[in-house]
């Protein structure tokens, strides 16, 4: 798909949005998915679909997708029809060059910025306010409905997290991540376990690492630096934090970040490693019947909205339809048993 032409070529029976050109969307950087209007950039990964009569592909694109190394004019493998495309792109804002960069422009931790990872758009909007407008229900869960692979709505609880694709797919499976990490330093006090289990993999250069969800990268990394706590301080917003961290812990690392509050200053670093290492464990020692129905590995956390079956964190982020059922997944729903 490096091939403007073999992106547009994608686009030639099935797509019927009129308002929206094929030649457009293949100019910049998207291909036709195949399913209702969704189209997919080859050099971002984001998935936009449910287009309205107005939309414009270029502010579609550099809304949702501010980094993609195609609109921020960085080089690519790309060969376009027109070597001038690029001309209707505005120059990327100096907040987007400096936090939001290419595989190497990482956040260092003298420029870390708060709250620097955009919400994807919603594949399937119609389904964005539902979520929004869940309540924290009965607190006496369906333990039936849980223990069968399937969670109702009765049963569903707080925090329901935007649905969106994650920006280094091939990194998705801990165990690659680790791999990436082989030839991490092994000077540095951060392990490969500790970066890989934060959803961080190894860019290949310096102390540099990249979270497979966000996509949001650090270096700089000081002695006392805990990879979880450091995700959620600067990138609180992504939704791998979100599903595997609880709100009070992002909390926590933001007043921490903020000097806003100086009692968390004083708990001891290890404290944090201590609960990811007791939650490993509590995994690994998890009934049958607590356990994800994809990987059979981990308990159940979450719930895919909106047909209810629920996974593990990790095995939610995989797919782009609920595994069992073939369910578009529009949200998820994180669970607390």
């Amino acid at each position: 798909m490096n091939y403007e032409s073999n992106r547009l070529r994608t686009f030639e029976e099935d797509w019927l949005i009129r308002h929206i050109l094929p030649e457009i969307l293949a100019r910049y950087g998207f291909y036709y998915t195949g399913s209702r209007d969704n189209v997919r950039c080859h050099f971002c990964s984001i998935k936009l679909g449910a287009w309205e009569e107005g939309d414009e592909v270029i502010t579609e694109h550099l809304r949702w997708s501010p980094y993609c190394p195609l609109m921020r004019k960085q080089p690519t493998q790309n060969v376009p029809l027109d070597p001038h495309f690029l001309e209707n792109v505005p120059d990327p804002t100096p907040d987007v060059t400096s936090y939001h960069g290419g595989p190497y422009e990482l956040v260092s931790n003298s420029t870390r910025q708060y709250d620097s990872v955009p919400f994807c758009r919603p594949e399937y909007p119609e389904y964005a306010l539902e979520s929004e407008r869940m309540s924290v229900p009965d607190p006496s869960p369906d333990v039936t409905s849980y223990q069968s692979g399937h969670v109702s709505n009765s049963a569903r609880q707080y925090d329901s997290v935007p649905f969106c694709r994650p920006e280094y797919p091939e990194y998705a499976l801990e165990s690659e991540r680790k791999r990436s990490l082989a030839e991490w330093p092994t000077a540095m006090p951060q392990k490969p376990q500790q970066l890989s289990d934060a959803g961080f993999f190894y860019t290949g250069r310096g102390d540099q690492v990249r979270c497979y969800y966000c996509g949001g990268g650090l270096m700089h990394w000081e002695p006392d630096d805990d990879p979880w706590e450091q995700h959620a301080m600067w990138y609180s917003n992504c939704m791998y934090v979100r599903q595997m961290k609880d709100r009070s812990f992002i909390e926590r690392c933001l007043a921490k970040k903020e000097g806003r509050n100086q009692k968390e200053e004083d708990v001891p670093k290890t404290s944090t490693s201590y609960v990811s290492t007791a939650s490993r464990v509590a995994e690994t020692e998890a009934s049958d019947d607590k356990l994800c129905k994809i990987c059979y590995e981990k308990e159940y956390r979450t719930a895919l909205i909106p047909c209810g079956h629920v996974t593990c964190v990790d095995c939610s982020l995989k797919f782009d339809k609920c595994p069992m059922c073939q369910s578009p997944i529009q949200n998820l729903q994180k669970l607390f048993l």
